[in-house]
């Protein structure tokens, strides 16, 4: 097995693998803010609908309580002497509104449930003995064991009201600090989920780079390797191969008169010339990746005029019409035996592949596409096998069942010339046969 292959699966595993724990971090840290985000708005919520209302009404009741206390407290010392008839009613009444406001709200446990009941009865002891010393005699002193009832009932019911002031204080201190630590725990995972997607990019960015780096040398590697096969394949036998032809022309002049003898020398010239197509498929591919000149220049206008006065005679016998069409007088950037050679592949192969269609015609167009010229050949052939697409362009690639003659270098060769030239290629499947196009930048 080829390690550069192995290492290219190993490499795209491993940063599969590492995308996809990227992924589930990310998703981490947002489901993790989302969950930490909803505990604190519920404990908001119960703090400002539970915990701050219970401490201003509660707060709100022992103020008023107090007044209570104030209006039956006439001497400096003591135990109470007069009941102020006017000021207490308004304050019992404050008292019981803002406690009435208190029980209306939710209790945390039972706790409270116990301590707000024990707050109740102490009010209600309070009202008592305040109504009794209402229903005594106007500007009569309260004194001896009822004053001294009077003032306990008033001091129990304050105390019981500031122990339910101070637990749900102790409620909302405990929110305030378990959103403190809902905060801080969100985004200490938040950091690490955060470090550890970088920490995984950076490792996903270095995998890339390795795998495109093999990859980059594979390639570099192959083609090199195939330009050198072609070149020397195509040195070694081209010039054995026009010997073999030259001879077969003189051995055609001695058998003129042997029927049998001349068909088989015609086809000995016929497989001659295909070996001779091959090769030169082969030293034009190799030739196709040669830097070209900057100064290169090639009149659009002659170049496909050549070719399709070139293959003119083998469209006429199979009757097909050749055509150019579109913008005159442009000029590419490229050299003009290799843009030449591309649009006469282009050409040849729409011929080739004609096939039984009825229409049977070619054209090829030219127009300019901002800083570029564009040259399309399209044909009224079958089209292209679905599938295909642009893989038509990579060497000896080839139509599955096609039974035409061909090593699959001919459009591989128009991709090279293309493309060494800073231009692209591609293919479009049309209504009736396809559309091969290439783009070239247009010369200074």
């Amino acid at each position: 097995m080829d390690s550069s292959n192995t290492t290219t699966r190993t490499s795209r595993r491993a940063l599969l693998a590492v995308f996809l724990t990227a992924s589930c971090s990310f998703i981490g840290a947002t489901v993790s803010t989302e969950l930490a985000s909803r505990e604190i708005s519920t404990i908001a919520r119960a703090i400002a609908d539970d915990a701050v209302p219970s401490v201003e009404a509660l707060a709100e009741a022992r103020y008023s309580l107090k007044r209570v206390g104030a209006s039956v407290r006439r001497a400096s010392g003591g135990p109470p002497a007069i009941v102020d008839r006017a000021e207490l009613p308004a304050a019992r009444s404050r008292v019981e509104q803002a406690f009435a406001r208190y029980l209306a709200l939710p209790m945390y446990n039972e706790v409270e449930g116990e301590m707000a009941t024990d707050a109740k009865e102490r009010l209600r002891l309070v009202w008592r003995a305040t109504d009794e010393a209402l229903a005594s005699q106007a500007g009569r002193p309260v004194a001896g064991a009822h004053a001294r009832s009077l003032v306990d009932d008033l001091e129990n019911a304050d105390r019981a009201l500031d122990r339910l002031i101070e637990f749900n204080t102790a409620y909302a201190r405990g929110y305030a600090r378990e959103v403190d630590r809902l905060h801080r725990r969100s985004r200490l995972i938040a950091i690490a989920l955060d470090v550890l997607s970088v920490g995984l990019t950076v490792v996903a960015a270095l995998l890339a780079w390795r795998a495109l780096r093999v990859r980059t040398r594979r390639d570099a590697e192959r083609a090199v390797e195939l330009e050198q096969f072609a070149g020397r394949v195509a040195h070694d036998l081209r010039n054995p191969i026009a010997t073999i032809g030259l001879s077969l022309s003189m051995v055609e002049e001695t058998t003129a008169a042997e029927p049998r003898a001349r068909k088989a020398v015609e086809r000995m010239q016929r497989s001659v010339a295909r070996s001779a197509q091959i090769i030169d498929g082969l030293l034009a591919f190799a030739r196709a990746g040669a830097r070209p000149e900057p100064s290169a220049r090639a009149d659009l206008d002659e170049v496909i005029g050549g070719a399709l006065d070139e293959a003119g005679g083998a469209a006429k016998d199979v009757e097909i019409a050749l055509a150019a069409d579109g913008e005159r007088g442009l000029v590419a950037a490229c050299d003009p035996g290799l843009l030449a050679s591309a649009v006469a592949n282009l050409v040849q192969n729409a011929i080739k592949y004609m096939g039984d269609s009825k229409e049977r015609r070619v054209t090829v167009r030219t127009s300019r596409i901002g800083s570029c010229v564009r040259v399309e050949v399209e044909d009224t052939g079958p089209g292209l096998p679905a599938g295909l697409g642009v893989s038509v362009f990579e060497p000896f690639v080839r139509a599955p069942g096609s039974a035409q003659p061909g090593i699959g270098l001919g459009l591989a060769t128009v991709k090279r010339v293309v493309e060494t030239h800073g231009g692209r290629v591609g293919v479009i499947s049309v209504e009736r046969g396809a559309r091969f196009w290439f783009e070239l930048p247009l010369a200074q």
